[in-house]
């Protein structure tokens, strides 16, 4: 399941306060890339059950929220370990580099 962030509450009670992994996915409806990494990211979801959370923030409907993390486009994931930033991975990937990726920035984590 792919958690919406729609507050800093929702945040703070997902990611920040989190034990373990949680991916969080910047993404914006009228980009295409963000489009494609959809099912990508359902995917990784149901693979990593149990392993990472993963949630997404809409960047046009939560602009304040994230502005701080520096976004430089979108998609981007950060991902988080016991509510610490561990890495990003940005822009479209297929399934198998996105996952390649992201198993990759949790072995250095």
């Amino acid at each position: 399941m792919i958690y919406d962030i729609h507050s800093e509450k929702d945040f703070d009670e997902t990611v920040g306060s989190a034990k373990g992994w949680v991916l969080l996915d910047f993404f914006a409806t009228w980009c295409r890339p963000c489009k494609l990494m959809a099912p990508v990211l359902e995917k990784a979801d149901e693979e990593m059950a149990g392993e990472v959370t993963f949630c997404r923030v809409d960047v046009d409907a939560m602009e304040d929220f994230a502005e701080p993390f520096q976004l430089v486009g979108v998609p981007t994931f950060i991902l988080f370990r016991d509510g610490m930033e561990k890495g990003r991975i940005i822009g479209y990937n297929d399934s198998r580099t996105f996952m390649e990726k992201l198993r990759g920035l949790m072995a250095e984590g």
